[in-house]
């Protein structure tokens, strides 16, 4: 008999109940499962044993990765929606972002500062500086006053010499990156940079939701749905999945291989609270509270300051 979903269990919890960006797990591969809702979390089934399912607490995980044949109730997405998690639907082993169920916080305090910049040119510049500076060492000094066309031509020699690093490293002759899009086989280590790609964005698509931005709009990158997120993962790619998917040049199935290190070399170095922080101090907003759900106040604007919404202003 199928178990009745009462309002009740879909109510939206409470923000003491949830897990703060900064504290919550990565993410959750899941495939050829069964994902129902149960309480505040959801109930996973094997699709080949039945019998044997897991609880997963949604509400302390910031990306679900959903890979073939799994099915999902509507009652389920909606708990994971109402939990701020996002919901990713991938290809095979979480290779390619195909679409995603994506919460939005109540709170508009980085939104509308994410929208100042991208609408200001000079502040836009200014930021666009700061996100390409950030991408090289400390140990490595930059000159001072340079250009978006100067910076964005020293970051693809960066990336030049930090695969062409990983290649010498593992011995690996003649190696280039390619995303397989034009249908040739690729090797391993292009594989695994794919799914760790693809991992990384779901995570920082999924802290950028909860802390109410826009992953459409992008400061460096422009004109696609996901063009913040790729300016956020960007950021990170050459300290944990380059690096991963080299390690794993050997590996006959690095999909899944890369998977489970990625979810320890995230835990290590702390990339979630360090997205928060860096979203932060991009937008100028330090130690926000914009991960506190159960904040939902709605105003009119006002040349002097907000004014209350819901009151007769007659």
């Amino acid at each position: 008999m199928r178990k009745q979903v009462t309002p009740h269990d879909l109510t939206r919890p409470n923000g003491l109940a949830l897990t703060r960006a900064k504290n919550r797990a990565s993410y959750v591969y899941l495939e050829y499962c069964n994902i129902q809702q149960a309480g505040h979390g959801i109930s996973v089934t094997n699709t080949n044993e039945p019998d044997a399912s897991i609880h997963i607490p949604v509400a302390t995980l910031t990306a679900l990765l959903l890979g073939p044949g799994t099915t999902i109730t509507h009652s389920a997405a909606t708990t994971i929606a109402y939990a701020g998690a996002t919901c990713v639907f991938t290809g095979s082993g979480g290779t390619r972002s195909y679409t995603s169920i994506t919460p939005q916080s109540s709170a508009t305090t980085l939104l509308e500062k994410q929208i100042e910049i991208v609408t200001n040119p000079e502040l836009r510049n200014l930021k666009a500086l700061w996100m390409y500076t950030k991408r090289f060492p400390d140990n490595i000094p930059l000159p001072e006053n340079l250009s978006i066309n100067a910076l964005r031509g020293l970051e693809g020699a960066r990336m030049k010499a930090v695969y062409a690093l990983q290649a010498r490293k593992y011995k690996l002759p003649r190696w280039t990156r390619q995303n397989g899009r034009d249908g040739r086989e690729i090797d391993n280590v292009n594989t695994a940079l794919n799914h760790a790609n693809t991992a990384l964005y779901g995570i920082c698509h999924g802290v950028i939701s909860i802390l109410g931005l826009s992953p459409a709009i992008g400061i460096v990158h422009t004109g696609h749905r996901n063009s913040f997120t790729l300016d956020i993962a960007d950021l990170y790619k050459t300290e944990t999945t380059i690096p991963l998917a080299f390690s794993l040049h050997h590996d006959d199935d690095p999909g899944p291989a890369i998977r489970r290190s990625l979810r320890d070399k995230f835990t290590l170095i702390k990339l979630i609270p360090a997205i928060v922080n860096d979203i932060e101090t991009l937008l100028d907003q330090p130690q926000t509270q914009n991960d506190s759900w159960d904040v939902d106040e709605l105003h009119l604007w006002d040349a002097d300051k907000p004014v209350p919404a819901g009151w007769n202003w007659a």
